[in-house]
């Protein structure tokens, strides 16, 4: 698992020179790698923590200090969230699967046509 104290708008700035509006707050971070370390994780935060799976909502609603955090829990790297499969037993899209993967996949285009 990786932790870093304090990801605040110094700390990003330099990677997006050109947003000088960014207003987060400083947070923690982690990247566990089992879904039982960020189900720890996130009850020890007392209802502080956010998920991240795919990034954009979270990141941009704490940009615009619409939520807030005292902790962002990184899902990406945990196998239940990237769990992908469409055959005879029915459809598995774990949060952290990429919506490219479910576009191109041609089983889910002809069984689901309503995903695409």
């Amino acid at each position: 698992m990786t932790r870093a104290v304090s990801l605040d708008a110094n700390t990003i700035n330099p990677l997006f020179p050109h947003a000088e509006d960014l207003t987060l707050e400083a947070f923690d971070y982690a990247k566990p790698s089992t879904l039982n370390e960020a189900l720890q994780l996130a009850t020890e935060a007392n209802g502080g923590a956010l998920m991240l799976a795919g990034g954009t909502d979270v990141i941009v609603q704490l940009r615009e200090g619409r939520k807030s955090c005292s902790l962002l829990i990184d899902i990406k790297a945990i196998d239940e969230v990237n769990e992908f499969s469409c055959n005879e037993d029915g459809l598995t899209i774990g949060s952290a699967v990429p919506v490219y993967l479910i576009t191109a996949n041609e089983a889910i285009r002809s069984a689901f046509p309503g995903l695409v």
